[in-house]
């Protein structure tokens, strides 16, 4: 069962990261750099989700906030 589970993962990640990194690159050819995060982070969460991955973030009032 973990084989079976491991192999969709992979095959799971390399669609996203297919998917994700074309639309990165189009964004980034006929868009402004910061929009390639619209891309960045959907790929990140979709790739954590097949691999079965959660995460959790602490201490996020501690970073700087940057105005852009």
């Amino acid at each position: 069962m973990k084989k079976t589970r491991d192999n969709l993962a992979i095959i799971l990640s390399s669609l996203f990261t297919a998917f994700w990194g074309s639309v990165g690159i189009v964004t980034s050819l006929f868009a402004n750099r910061h929009l390639i995060k619209c891309s960045v982070r959907p790929w990140g969460k979709t790739v954590l989700w097949a691999c079965g991955v959660r995460l959790d973030v602490e201490g996020t009032e501690n970073f700087r906030t940057v105005l852009s």
